[in-house]
């Protein structure tokens, strides 16, 4: 693996190169293409000599990769969380035992020996986990690190300088800007965007690159053009929305509170005539079975799984080794979820 700048990542594959781009969350695959010929004329790597190279090589950007190493690993570092949302895929996930510190940092080196381009650090609420710091430090500069938070906690100010010195992305999660709606579909207090507000301005004044994601749903949709409103005053350039997703948690009611294509599209539509000069828009689609066994997690007790999205998990064990996370890996819907993406 290589990086420029901790901003672009390097990794070979058995028949190309996959980039990954930080600062646009991007990953491309190039068919063919060899790192030798760039090194047999460059001694190190240059963000400007490299983009170069992959513009003389843009013809070569293809899905056709033959997979040996994840693209991304998602990594539920705490068991714990602040808010209680209403559609939580997470909660037969997490694992309720005592958290051990030592097992944290022993599964953070074992999962760069898997070669993921970036890992995704979640819950629960990832910033309540007391070794989110060692955990940093241990990926920083071998893989993009990613923390998907719900913004609402102080310890992203007490993290700060790991976060901004490790080029780490934060990913937060906005579902309205209405704290009455917000709370109805992640129930937390009448302060909650505040609190998240507050953590944003934090992170834009520390440089921290900040995207946000919103879950839609039936709840929320109205009122969702208001959070692009706000990302363009903070110049917050990324945005994915992703309808609700089928869990445990919200199975009893999922049909009342999911939303459609047709209305996914009349969204996307909606937003980019007002913002699609101010910042990147992406609203997924309901195509969950993309996912199906093609996401990889890992839990804090160190156990690798896939989820099937509609029947459970598929346990992988404790450590696997690069070829048993491969072989339990539905690999299409894993280029799928992230190629391009």
């Amino acid at each position: 693996m290589y990086n420029i700048d901790k901003k672009i990542f390097i990794r070979e594959e058995l028949n190309g190169i996959t980039v990954y781009d930080i600062v646009k969350n991007i990953y491309k695959f190039y068919e063919g293409v060899d790192l030798k010929e760039y090194l047999s004329k460059n001694k190190n790597f240059e963000k400007n000599k490299f983009e170069k190279f992959l513009e003389e090589n843009k013809n070569a950007i293809s899905s056709n990769l033959k997979v040996k190493y994840p693209f991304r690993i998602n990594w539920l570092i705490s068991d714990v969380c602040n808010l209680d949302c209403i559609y939580c895929c997470a909660n037969n996930k997490m694992n309720p035992a005592k958290l051990d510190r030592e097992l944290l940092k022993e599964t953070a080196k074992h999962i760069l020996t898997l070669s993921p381009l970036t890992v995704g650090l979640t819950g629960g609420e990832p910033t309540l986990c007391p070794e989110i710091g060692s955990i940093i430090d241990i990926l920083d500069g071998k893989c993009a690190i990613v923390i998907d938070t719900n913004g609402t906690t102080s310890n992203l100010e007490k993290y700060i300088d790991k976060i901004k010195n490790s080029n780490t992305t934060v990913r937060i999660t906005i579902d309205s800007m209405d704290n009455d709606i917000s709370n109805k579909v992640r129930p937390y207090d009448e302060n909650q965007i505040n609190k998240i507000k507050r953590n944003i301005e934090l992170l834009k004044q520390n440089n921290v690159r900040v995207s946000v994601h919103t879950v839609v749903t039936k709840t929320n949709y109205d009122s969702i053009i208001e959070i692009g409103r706000y990302l363009r005053k903070y110049k917050i350039e990324k945005w994915q929305l992703y309808p609700v997703n089928y869990s445990e948690k919200c199975k009893d009611f999922f049909d009342e509170i999911k939303v459609s294509d047709e209305e996914l599209k009349k969204l996307e539509k909606e937003l980019n005539k007002e913002l699609e000069k101010d910042m990147l828009i992406r609203v997924y689609r309901n195509q969950v079975d993309f996912r199906a066994k093609g996401v990889i997690f890992a839990n804090s007790i160190g156990e690798f799984y896939t989820d099937t999205i509609f029947n459970g998990i598929d346990m992988i064990g404790e450590k696997p080794s690069l070829q048993k996370l491969i072989e339990h890996t539905n690999v299409e819907n894993h280029i799928k979820d992230y190629l391009f993406n």
